[in-house]
């Protein structure tokens, strides 16, 4: 049964199953045992920045629901091995001259097409239960005692005791549950392959030969090695190879595809003039004014749209067209050098908060709800694995299950990949330390303000940290990633050294689960 631990001497722990949970918050040194008990306190403001130009997971959400009706979505259940899945497929239709088998083509051939495949829930919310538990064996014994074979001189473990500080709880049948959303996995069809047969068989293996689509955020970490020197300057060759990568391409399009093509070229001529200011800028040192100048010159250009095309009047298109001029603009600046990073600029160019800071994945991209209300998504240096035909041996059928894999061998070990948490509905909920503290719905190995830490910690591009410094968020490395209609078995770690942003109080997170039920372990300072 999930439990919440905490042992005198040390920082509570909170776990399930056989799980523990360290917390020593930084605000209360003095913490001692019952820590995962008591109230959080509420992490002192921050001043806020200027709000954001656009809001790309509003943007993704409003797309996705002008999308919805029209998308092409077949149910797949195939007894032998329990496949269940959805396939959603996005610019591609039945071949009107009725091959057979029956194959999908392009409905538009110069766009890009998309497979997306929609798994059941893959994780669950488990209740918690704080516990308590001694030493298995003193530590003064000596002589014949020091190994004691007899079971009474082991004090029982996971049982409460009277004098233990530990929550009181009434017997109870049964634990609560709380499922997970759906996840999915996205991926695109390659420029030079023009039809697809309408198989179980040929999509499964489709799967493994095209490459994942992404979220832009969905980025593997900086190699140590990132800045190509010159006598001009520094260029950073990690944000080169992002801007350039086909999440960022895709992302683009899809953006300009929303407004309508015959701004295009409009919106390409604003990126370069927009992205001269912020070089000129740079370059003089007068950061101090960039942000605030940009800015003014972003919503400017705007409101020459706005005159020249009625459409972009709307303030939906308007955002939608400032997100598109973010992703232009940032990658005409990845072209050239300076003298520093320019993610250490972020506060000072307004677009790259726009594109990098957590948000809501778009509905065509891979995103996993694994663990609960926590959505994460692989990195662009992995690729899924699987069989494409029920496997039976000894007259017994597998589980069909796909997994994660960084190598392009499908035999062997899988090799460890990394992942990001993108995004969680607890991010900047109101009210998130009451919650907490009120255990709402119930408590859980991971709670709001855990999951929204988790997501600043990977993914918070648009933070800075306690030395008010740009921070760098980090991947967690996974072990051990698969999918299938009984759960998801995943195997993750992740590690972040300080400094980290404020109010962060999380050092690592570890988190093993075996067919949507969880281990987790999370260290707090």
């Amino acid at each position: 049964m999930p439990t919440k631990k905490g042992r005198k001497g040390t920082s509570a722990a909170k776990t399930t199953a056989a799980e523990g949970r360290r917390r020593a918050e930084k605000e209360q040194p003095e913490a001692q045992a019952g820590k995962s008990a008591r109230p959080r306190k509420q992490a002192p403001i921050q001043p806020t920045a200027t709000a954001a130009i656009a809001d790309l997971g509003k943007i993704w959400a409003g797309i996705g629901k002008a999308r919805k009706p029209v998308e092409f979505r077949v149910s797949c259940v195939r007894p032998d091995d329990l496949l269940v899945c959805d396939f959603v497929f996005e610019n591609l239709k039945f071949d009107p001259e009725g091959a057979n088998p029956p194959k999908l083509v392009r409905k538009d051939p110069p766009a890009s097409a998309t497979l997306v495949v929609e798994f059941p829930p893959q994780s669950f919310g488990e209740q918690a239960f704080l516990d308590s538990t001694g030493e298995s064996v003193p530590s003064d014994l000596t002589g014949n005692e020091k190994f004691p074979e007899k079971a009474n001189t082991i004090k029982p473990q996971n049982v409460v005791q009277l004098s233990d500080n530990a929550e009181k709880l009434p017997p109870m049948p049964s634990a609560k549950i709380r499922m997970s959303g759906r996840s999915r996995i996205a991926f695109t069809m390659p420029a030079d392959e023009r039809e697809l047969p309408f198989t179980i068989d040929a999509i499964l293996d489709a799967c493994q030969r095209w490459s994942m689509r992404l979220d832009v955020n969905a980025i593997p970490d900086p190699p140590p090695g990132r800045f190509a020197l010159s006598q001009f300057g520094v260029q950073d060759k990690w944000l080169a190879s992002v801007v350039t990568s086909h999440s960022w391409a895709q992302a683009t399009a899809e953006l300009l595809d929303a407004l309508g093509g015959e701004h295009q070229k409009s919106l390409a001529g604003v990126a370069r003039r927009i992205s001269q200011k912020a070089i000129t800028a740079i370059r003089s040192g007068r950061t101090a004014e960039t942000g605030t100048m940009l800015r003014s010159a972003l919503n400017q250009e705007l409101d020459i749209l706005a005159a020249r095309f009625t459409s972009l009047r709307d303030a939906d298109r308007r955002e939608i067209a400032a997100a598109a001029l973010s992703l232009m603009t940032t990658q005409a600046l990845a072209t050239f050098r300076f003298t520093q990073s320019i993610f250490d600029l972020s506060k000072d160019l307004p677009f790259l908060g726009v594109i990098f800071a957590p948000h809501e994945p778009a509905k065509n991209v891979t995103a996993l709800e694994l663990p609960y209300r926590l959505i994460i998504s692989p990195v662009s240096e992995a690729r899924w694995h699987h069989s494409t035909k029920p496997v039976v041996h000894n007259g017994r059928t597998e589980l069909w299950q796909t997994r994660l894999t960084s190598t392009n061998n499908d035999v062997g070990p899988d090799a460890p990949t990394h992942l990001r948490a993108l995004w969680s509905p607890d991010y900047h909920i109101p009210d998130i330390i009451d919650k907490v503290n009120q255990n709402r719905p119930f408590r859980m190995s991971l709670d709001p303000l855990d999951r929204e830490m988790l997501v600043k910690l990977m993914s918070g591009f648009d933070e800075t940290n306690t030395r008010k410094q740009t921070f760098q968020p980090t991947t967690s490395s996974v072990r051990r990633l698969a999918l299938s209609s009984l759960g998801a078995l995943l195997d993750a770690e992740g590690n972040w050294d300080r400094p980290v942003p404020a109010g962060v109080g999380l050092e690592q997170w570890r988190h093993l689960a075996s067919m949507g039920l969880c281990i987790t372990e999370v260290c707090r300072v």
